[in-house]
C-alpha cells in the first residue's frame, strides 16, 4: 500500500511539473520577460512596452520603444525576426513554427533577451524618432490606471466579463512600473473621458498600432 501511495505521490509530482514547465513554454511573461526587461533597464535610459493579457495557450507579444541618449529603436518579442520576403504563406509558417519550436523547447523553456522571438523591429529612423516624441506628449508616467483610478465607468452601470487587458510598462534606470487596463475600448466608448489614464492608454495604443503596422 505504501509503494502504491509514494507511486502516486510521484507520478503527481512529475504532472505537476509538467504542467508547470508547459506555462512557462507557452507564457514568457512567467520567465523570461523580466529578463528582457532588466537588461533593457541596463542598456537603455527609458523603455516603453506595450502588451496584451492572452490564454495560457498563447506566446505573449510586447511592442518596444526604448531610447538611450539620442538613439531611438523599436523592438518586439513573440514571433521570429520580421522577414517581409515574398514566399508561399505555407513556407512562412513552417520558418515560424521552427523558430517557435527552437525559442521554447530547445532552450528548456527559459525564454530571455537570446530568445529568437525577440528582435530589433526594422522602422524608419525618422518614424521611431517621431513615434518617441508622440508617446511622450501623452506623458505616460503620469498615467493612472485602473489601479489607481478604479475599473470601470464612474456610475458602475456597465460592465464586461470578457474584455481584454492592455498592459503598458515603463522600464527607468530607476524602477519598472507597470500599467493595467481592462478592456479600455469598451468603457470609454460607455463613458467617454471620464478617466484621463484610460484615454491617454488608449491613444498610446494608437501609436503603437500606427507605427508598427504602417511603417514603411
Amino acid at each position: 500500500m505504501k509503494k502504491i501511495k509514494n507511486r502516486q505521490f510521484t507520478l503527481l509530482f512529475f504532472l505537476v511539473l509538467f504542467v508547470a514547465f508547459s506555462a512557462l513554454a507557452q507564457n514568457p511573461t512567467i520567465n523570461g520577460i523580466n529578463k528582457i526587461y532588466h537588461y533593457l533597464q541596463m542598456n537603455a535610459d527609458t523603455t516603453f512596452v506595450l502588451s496584451y493579457g492572452v490564454s495560457a495557450d498563447e506566446i505573449s507579444k510586447l511592442y518596444f520603444i526604448s531610447k538611450k541618449g539620442d538613439t531611438v529603436t523599436s523592438y518586439f518579442y513573440g514571433e521570429p525576426n520580421n522577414n517581409k520576403t515574398l514566399m508561399p504563406k505555407e513556407i512562412r509558417r513552417m520558418f515560424h513554427k521552427r523558430t517557435v519550436m527552437e525559442a521554447l523547447v530547445e532552450k528548456k523553456y527559459i525564454v530571455d533577451i537570446n530568445s529568437p522571438l525577440f528582435n530589433a523591429y526594422p522602422m524608419n529612423p525618422s518614424h521611431v524618432k517621431q513615434f518617441w516624441n508622440d508617446i511622450t506628449k501623452e506623458e505616460p508616467f503620469k498615467i493612472k490606471d485602473d489601479i489607481l483610478d478604479g475599473e470601470g465607468c464612474p456610475d458602475k452601470k456597465n460592465h464586461i466579463y470578457d474584455g481584454g487587458e492592455i498592459k503598458f510598462d515603463l522600464i527607468t534606470k530607476d524602477a519598472i512600473k507597470h500599467l493595467y487596463f481592462y478592456s479600455p475600448e469598451f468603457y470609454e466608448k460607455k463613458c467617454p473621458l471620464a478617466k484621463k489614464g484610460r484615454s491617454a492608454i488608449l491613444e498610446i495604443e494608437r501609436l503603437y498600432k500606427f507605427y508598427f503596422r504602417n511603417d514603411n
